[in-house]
C-alpha cells in the first residue's frame, strides 16, 4: 500500500510483565512498529505501539496497517515525496 514511497521501518513484539509480581501476563504481548521516510532523507519518523495486546501473540499484523494508514493519511501534508 505504500510501495510508492521509500520506507524503513522494524516491528517488534514484547511480554507484558506483571505488576507487583515475578513474570509476564499470560497472553499479554506489545506489539510496535516504528518506520520513518523517506529512507535516504528522513522528513517523518512514527511509532505504533499496542499496549496489552490480547489480540495475538504478533500483533505486529495490527500495528503494520495501522502505520500505512496514518502515514497515507499525513503523507501530503509532510510533503514526503514518492520513490523515483
Amino acid at each position: 500500500r505504500v510501495k510508492d514511497y521509500e520506507i524503513s521501518a522494524k516491528t517488534g513484539t514484547a511480554q507484558v510483565v506483571k505488576v507487583g509480581e515475578v513474570g509476564y501476563q499470560e497472553g499479554a504481548t506489545i506489539a510496535s512498529y516504528i518506520g520513518f521516510a523517506p529512507s535516504s532523507d528522513p522528513k517523518m519518523i512514527m511509532l505504533v505501539r499496542l499496549a496489552e495486546s490480547q489480540t495475538a501473540e504478533f500483533s505486529s499484523y495490527i500495528a503494520v496497517p495501522l502505520w500505512n494508514d496514518i502515514f497515507l493519511d499525513v503523507v501530503n501534508d509532510l510533503e514526503i515525496p514518492k520513490r523515483n
